[in-house]
């Protein structure tokens, strides 16, 4: 390819990215709100679930599978009734928001760059080109930005969804959402599935079918991965009402220390700390009293 070609497929490139990116996507307190009025389920795509459904790439711990790309796929395609459809506000441009520190700038920036045209392609295949969704990162209020401010309105806004709420919460067997801090100090009552950290879509009838047997009213909150975008979608078929939490008790952890990168929480699993780190057993007595069920592969 001649320099001029490859000058001329850049620029297009650049249009794409510019011209393709733009999707209607609300503001971290508009999600918040309109999750909160409206009784919402939550259904978020992060970089990694758009990895796996444009791509067909594996991540580092949810393999590709053509079952579960063709099931995110039918989330973004069907947008079940009191399901809200989240995914990045950074798809639209990453510049838009001085919040954002030059950590994430540069990530969202060179993600933009290799994915966006195909991703944003996808979704408008998908018939949700002209959907209002949320936004995926009300869940990650504090790592990728300069200052705290969004962190704290963020927490005192999505503790408002759970206050006073019986809760049911599915997460990985080393997640432990809310061990350790008093993110759901203000729950009426928790009960907790147990399911694998690492390929949990490997067993997701179990999950669906557990969620389903133990549930007795309870909000539903999900820390799972790509697994739980596709389980929030099921159980709101079902009329259950479930939110996936993804990264946000590692984000409430980082923002109470104050982190200025990611790094390991004692006693959790933090699969973007790449570091061999092993995560040892809970004995918390409390947390176990809360496990009303644990699946295995």
């Amino acid at each position: 390819m001649s320099k001029i070609s490859e000058m001329l497929q850049k620029i297009k490139r650049k249009i794409d990215v510019e011209v393709k990116s733009k999707l209607k996507i609300m503001t971290y307190k508009d999600t918040i709100r309109y999750i909160i009025d409206k009784n919402a389920s939550v259904a978020r795509y992060g970089d990694g679930e758009f990895k796996l459904m444009v791509d067909g790439e594996s991540l580092r711990f949810q393999p590709y599978s053509d079952e579960l790309r063709a099931a995110l796929t039918k989330v973004i395609a069907e947008r079940p009734e009191h399901l809200l459809v989240c995914i990045s506000r950074a798809l639209m441009d990453v510049n838009t928001s001085k919040e954002y520190n030059e950590r994430s700038k540069e990530f969202w920036k060179k993600w933009r760059w290799f994915h966006l045209p195909e991703t944003v392609r996808y979704i408008r295949s998908c018939g949700a080109g002209s959907y209002v969704f949320g936004d995926t990162l009300i869940t990650r209020p504090y790592i990728d930005y300069v200052k705290c401010d969004r962190a704290e309105v963020s927490f005192k806004m999505l503790r408002e969804i759970w206050n006073g709420r019986d809760v049911l919460i599915v997460e990985g067997n080393e997640t432990r959402l809310g061990i350790g801090n008093d993110l759901f100090d203000n729950v009426s009552s928790i009960k907790r599935i147990i399911t694998p950290n690492k390929d949990a879509f490997s067993v997701y009838d179990k999950i669906l079918q557990s969620v389903k047997n133990n549930y007795n009213g309870e909000l539903v909150l999900l820390a799972l991965g790509p697994t739980a975008t596709v389980l929030a979608s099921d159980l709101c078929r079902e009329g259950i009402r479930a939110i996936d939490v993804g990264h946000i008790d590692i984000e409430y952890e980082w923002y109470l220390m104050q982190a200025d990168d990611k790094t390991q929480i004692e006693g959790k699993y933090v699969n973007e700390v790449h570091d061999a780190y092993d995560v040892q057993a809970c004995t918390d007595e409390k947390y176990l009293a809360q496990i009303i069920d644990e699946i295995h592969k």
